[in-house]
């Protein structure tokens, strides 16, 4: 699986083959589950939808660890081995999974489910998201500043407010909490790696403009070919008239570029 899923079940299973394979084939591992306990008043009743040959649906399974196992569907699958079913569809998620992996699986899959979560189960399941990697943003470097998601990023994701997702980050995860940093200014000084290599870009061109410009006071000529060339840098960086008052401070000169101005060249 690429990445860690967001708790939307029709994303997550999108990708999942339909198999028909022999219960004794899957495993049944508790740990998997991040649920309390199993309610057996909904094994009974998924019992006896089965006793009545009714579609109660698929389990979802998945190769954890090397191990076919179940990872969606714990009660379905409880209420066919009571029912003492032999083989049954199910539904095979791609790629292995790490158990982590599997635990936010579980969860994400039943984080919006009709038998609801209690708190110390959503927060477990929470847990789960966060040691399986959630709060990574894909394809990041390590070390960069925006290697992790935003508590509000965070928080919107998985439909929790934000002031819970940095009280229980904070309790079970004091160092990830730290490096995150205050949820008050952490979503407000962020930035993305576009804003933070855009105005990389705006340095450079500043640093260019003082050297150009310093160099252009003794030739006319060669001021005229600076102004066009930071006009282009300008340009790149979609808003040229929003630099603009930075060239005339390092040009000394009121004059704006030919092109900005809508003069025609001479």
């Amino acid at each position: 699986m690429t990445g860690i899923p967001p708790p939307d079940r029709d994303a997550i299973l999108k990708d999942a083959q339909r198999v028909d394979l022999s219960l004794d084939s899957i495993a049944f591992e508790d740990r998997i589950s991040t649920r309390k306990r199993l309610d057996q008043a909904h094994i009974n009743v998924l019992f006896n939808a089965i006793r009545a040959e009714a579609d109660i649906g698929e389990p979802v399974i998945a190769r954890v660890e090397g191990c076919l196992s179940v990872v969606d569907g714990f009660h379905r699958f409880a209420a066919m081995l009571r029912s003492e079913t032999a083989r049954a569809n199910f539904l095979l998620l791609p790629g292995e999974l790490t158990l982590d992996e599997a635990r936010w699986v579980f969860a994400a899959l039943n984080w919006k489910a009709q038998l609801k979560f209690s708190k110390a189960e959503r927060k477990d399941g929470f847990k789960a998201y966060i040691r399986a990697g959630g709060h990574v943003r894909f394809a990041t470097a390590r070390g960069t500043p925006d290697r992790y998601k935003s508590y509000r990023e965070i928080a919107q994701e998985l439909g929790l407010p934000k002031s819970t997702v940095f009280r229980w980050i904070s309790d079970n995860f004091p160092s990830l909490a730290e490096a995150m940093g205050d949820p008050d200014t952490a979503d407000v000084t962020k930035k993305t790696r576009g804003e933070r290599l855009f105005e990389a870009r705006v340095q450079d061109i500043r640093r260019n403009a003082k050297q150009i410009a310093n160099q252009g006071r003794a030739s006319n000529e060669l001021t005229e070919i600076a102004k066009v060339a930071l006009y282009n840098a300008f340009v790149s960086l979609a808003d040229p008239n929003t630099y603009l008052a930075e060239f005339c401070s390092v040009s000394r000169s009121s004059e704006i570029p030919w092109k900005i101005s809508g003069k025609s060249e001479q």
